[in-house]
């Protein structure tokens, strides 16, 4: 078997493949821990102590690629590793030509840019080119001709075409995935803030519910007394007296139509003596409290005036309506809405 067979074989492409990735790993590391007073055989230095991983030969080779391409000789372990991952696992390299032309315009493109952006950086008790040598010289050409503006757009095109040259992936895709993944974060803020004003305009509607009713109470101003104190012994004037009771709260808003209120009014029109009180207190199932005691809300009762019935939470409206219907109707005048009466006028 040759050597061409072997290296296209699954064994032969796995033992290529860890020799890449071992050669990757290597030069990332010396790059990496680069330090500019190491010795090398380009530098000379009164360092005893390298203080590169890979040692001397890591140091000459990080002063070569460092000094020659600055930040930008990263590209080549990081082209080594992905080359010796696909190897391993027997992926061939489709388009071998034109993913090398996107590298080498990479390689180019990359440190000029790099220098242009940052220029010198401190490095570990050194100043450094960003872009190495190639970089600080290219710029410079870029720069004198096309100032900075103008260099940075070229350098950035040039940049853009040698990664999708060098690599499968689509500018197009990429884009559409980032302009989804905005457009699903722009929907879930709207909801968020759709819920959060909807939650304000039911709060200011329960706030503005209970005002209005609190305004039309013509009593004098509530008590807030504890569970466990009896209403005879308060002392002070007569009043509303509120208990406190523990547990969650409740606050509703029904809708009532014409035919509940219809309902009622026939329910109280049956009785002998009209009473809402005991009619909502039969339909609900809650037993009238006796006299002298308290409930949640009450009033005092006097002795000068007849005791004062309230209804249950949630019916005032229906109360009120259905009490002036079966009052009218004792009465001897009629219910009938201003509907009824003109639908009545218009067949007589």
């Amino acid at each position: 078997m040759g050597l061409v067979e072997f290296a296209r074989s699954r064994r032969g492409g796995e033992l290529i493949g860890i020799v890449i990735l071992a050669v990757g790993l290597t030069l990332g590391a010396a790059i990496v821990t680069y330090h500019s007073e190491d010795a090398s055989a380009f530098h000379s230095s009164t360092n005893t102590v390298i203080a590169n991983a890979i040692g001397y030969y890591g140091a000459t080779l990080a002063w070569i690629f460092v000094s020659f391409f600055g930040f930008a000789s990263l590209l080549f372990p990081l082209s080594l590793l992905v080359a010796g991952w696909n190897r391993l696992w027997g992926r061939e390299i489709e388009f071998l030509q034109t993913k090398a032309i996107g590298f080498t315009i990479l390689a180019i493109a990359s440190p000029p840019l790099l220098d242009l952006s940052f220029g010198m950086v401190w490095v570990r008790h050194s100043l450094l080119p960003a872009g190495g040598y190639l970089g600080s010289e290219i710029n410079r050409v870029a720069s004198h001709n096309l100032n900075s503006v103008g260099a940075a757009i070229l350098l950035l095109t040039a940049i853009l075409i040698g990664f999708l040259l060098a690599t499968r992936i689509s500018l197009a895709a990429v884009l559409a995935a980032i302009h989804g993944r905005l457009s699903a974060s722009g929907r879930g803020l709207s909801l968020h803030w759709a819920r959060f004003t909807e939650r304000r305009r039911k709060d200011k509607m329960k706030e503005a519910i209970v005002r209005k009713h609190l305004e039309q109470i013509d009593t004098p101003a509530l008590r807030l007394v504890s569970s466990n104190t009896d209403r005879d012994i308060l002392p002070g004037p007569s009043g509303p007296v509120v208990r406190e009771v523990r547990g969650p709260g409740h606050f509703q808003i029904r809708k009532v139509t014409k035919a509940d209120l219809r309902k009622a009014a026939e329910e109280l029109s049956k009785q002998d003596t009209p009473n809402p009180f005991e009619l909502y207190a039969a339909a609900s199932g809650d037993v009238r409290p006796p006299s002298g005691t308290t409930s949640a809300v009450e009033t005092p009762r006097r002795a000068t005036s007849p005791a004062r019935l309230v209804p249950p939470r949630g019916t005032r409206s229906i109360w009120m309506t259905a009490r002036w219907a079966a009052r009218n109707r004792f009465r001897g005048r009629p219910c009938a809405s201003r509907r009824s009466k003109g639908r009545a006028a218009r067949r007589g």
